[in-house]
């Protein structure tokens, strides 16, 4: 399958996503971890081999998750040797082993939380990561004396799937730099949405261009009741542009004003990391040169990654 994608015609992409999802990313987990640090750690400074920050608890607020009662990525399909989601399990075994916790909902009695993002791209009974899928992630900020103005990182980790000569699978960390890369420029994050009665219909705000994003307490309003009353609930919202013109299209311009899916400086943001959403065709203008580009990243990360980890630091 290496190679087939990059080579399909652009207006066949979306229609041929429908039988592609298992192969151009099996089993992709959408598993999100918090992480609560005094700062955002180098992969070869205070971390473990994988590149994962031990986190160091801080005393001015909480972070905390909601858990579903019956998560997605758990969900099987009645026969054992063909899960749902594939490698799931063992990723969370993976996770698990970095100190990452699956049951706790504060960052008060496990300072590392892992969780599943939303995903609302739904085909065949399936939330798969995938070019064209979308969604949220959600957490809560519990302040412990006073308001308080966090500073937060956003890395997206990848893993991948690999296989022994007996057939036993491990889950390991991404190293191909290119395809981290693009996931920096594909898997897009922003902090505000005004949704619309269609997904093609939402206006994007907020894009974190630079890993960082900010929240005050003194600018919001506490959860009034309920499970997280006085807590303050963050959202982040992810999409996974479908193609370069999908792009082009549907980015918003300052002048003259121009309000469309994606905010205009998405348009910097681009123009500025050519490498994060191209694998090649950098210095071209051309449209179709550009989603050959851009196809070809989509593929690289399909090569390389199974796994897409959102990690979330305190600066």
């Amino acid at each position: 399958m290496k190679g087939f994608w990059r080579n399909l015609p652009v207006t066949a992409k979306r229609e041929l996503l429908l039988r592609l999802v298992p192969v151009i990313i099996a089993g992709a987990a959408l598993v999100m971890s918090v992480s609560v640090s005094r700062a955002w750690f180098a992969r070869k400074s205070n971390s473990d081999d994988s590149g994962m920050q031990i986190a160091i608890a801080l005393d001015k607020y909480e972070l905390l998750v909601e858990r579903p009662v019956s998560p997605e990525y758990d969900k099987e399909t009645g026969d054992p040797s063909e899960p749902l989601y594939p490698g799931v399990s063992s990723l969370k075994s993976q996770l698990t082993a970095l100190h990452y916790d699956f049951t706790e909902n504060s960052t008060g009695e496990a300072p590392l939380l892992a969780f599943e993002l939303v995903n609302e791209d739904v085909i065949d009974g399936k939330r798969s990561l995938r070019p064209g899928s979308y969604g949220t992630l959600t957490f809560y900020l519990r302040p412990l004396d006073g308001d308080v103005n966090v500073t937060f990182s956003l890395r997206l980790n990848g893993f991948a799937n690999v296989y022994d000569e007996h057939d036993d699978l491990s889950i390991v960390p991404v190293e191909n730099e290119a395809a981290l890369d693009y996931l920096k420029g594909h898997i897009l994050f922003f902090t505000g949405r005004t949704p619309g009665a269609v997904h093609e219909d939402h206006r994007y705000s907020g894009l974190i261009d630079n890993g960082t994003f900010s929240y005050d307490t003194s600018e919001h309003d506490a959860v009034a009741s309920g499970t997280f009353e006085g807590c303050y609930e963050i959202t982040l919202y992810w999409e996974w542009p479908l193609t370069y013109t999908e792009i082009r299209d549907n980015t918003s311009t300052v002048s003259p004003a121009v309000t469309k899916m994606f905010p205009a400086e998405l348009e910097t943001y681009f123009n500025a990391h050519k490498a994060y959403f191209l694998a090649k065709n950098l210095n071209s203008e051309d449209e179709t040169a550009r989603n050959d580009g851009y196809n070809d990243a989509d593929q690289i990360i399909g090569d390389y990654v199974n796994y897409v980890v959102v990690s979330i630091g305190a600066q």
